[in-house]
């Protein structure tokens, strides 16, 4: 069969990502634009006034990314991109058709053991990551009692507007805490030794000659009119056997570059490949 599996990297509790995406999305640009005097600024005034604007948040994002855009720099989900109603209905099908091919369907809150399952699926071969907890973006530096004086008021209120991310919590959510429930004390032992593993790579990752870690390869393109990107395989990490080819088209139709994927720069430099501590993790 094809690739078996797939990680979920935002995905969690509704009230928690609508508050996720508010915090670091959009609670600065309302908070300026009322400095400046706007009185009803395009994503309203507060965090109950945005939440119903950008309805279904979580799962129109999963099905569409880039519906992302609206909700952050418009405060609105863009007509085309939304479908409003019920949990039921075709966003739900198209939504649960999506994920129910998937064998991973992870959480943000379980990430570790999101990432342990797929892991074991495709062979990542760097899992110690980068702990990234930024305090504030740009200049709110709030927190969630301060976007929810109410927090159960704010919960009804995304349960009322986001009926689809409801039912997709519930199902695939709720469905993989269960799943990891059936795996026994043995995982529970893998997940906390992993998580030990990464606390203690942080000290190096905070070393890292650049405070940018991530790959800035520059592949070669294809004169072809598709102008597909090939990249030269003595720079890639192929973690599949005789997959040369799969891998090249998998990491050039990425929009974002992984440094799992490519061998370490020869030197700082180098414009090739990936400087990265995590290569003396391996």
């Amino acid at each position: 069969g094809g690739c078996p599996s797939a990680l979920r990297p935002r995905g969690g509790e509704p009230l928690a990502y609508y508050l996720s995406f508010y915090k670091w999305g959009v609670a600065f640009r309302i908070q300026e634009a009322l400095t400046k005097g706007e009185v009803q600024p395009q994503w309203g005034r507060n965090f109950s006034e945005w939440a119903r604007q950008v309805p279904n948040l979580q799962s129109s994002i999963m099905v569409r990314g880039m519906t992302a855009m609206g909700a952050e720099y418009s405060g609105r989900i863009h007509a085309s991109r939304r479908t409003i109603g019920p949990a039921g209905g075709r966003g739900w099908e198209e939504l649960d058709n999506m994920l129910s091919k998937f064998d991973v369907v992870g959480t943000t809150q379980r990430f570790d053991e999101t990432l342990l399952l797929a892991a074991d699926m495709v062979g990542l071969p760097v899992l110690a990551y980068k702990y990234n907890r930024p305090k504030a973006k740009g200049g709110f530096r709030g927190g969630k009692a301060d976007i929810c004086p109410d927090m159960e008021a704010c919960r009804a209120l995304v349960k009322e507007v986001a009926p689809r991310d409801v039912a997709m919590w519930e199902k695939y959510g709720k469905g993989f805490v269960a799943k990891l429930q059936t795996l026994g004390p043995a995982f529970e032992r893998r997940v906390a030794d992993f998580q030990a593993e990464v606390r203690r790579t942080q000290p190096a990752w905070k070393a890292a000659p650049r405070a940018q870690t991530i790959c800035r390869y520059h592949p070669e393109t294809d004169p072809s009119p598709a102008r597909t990107p090939v990249l030269a395989g003595s720079n890639l990490r192929c973690p599949v056997e005789e997959g040369l080819e799969l891998c090249q088209q998998y990491y050039a139709h990425r929009l974002f570059e992984c440094p799992w994927q490519y061998v370490p720069n020869s030197s700082l430099t180098d414009p090739l490949g990936c400087w990265r501590p995590s290569s003396g993790f391996l």
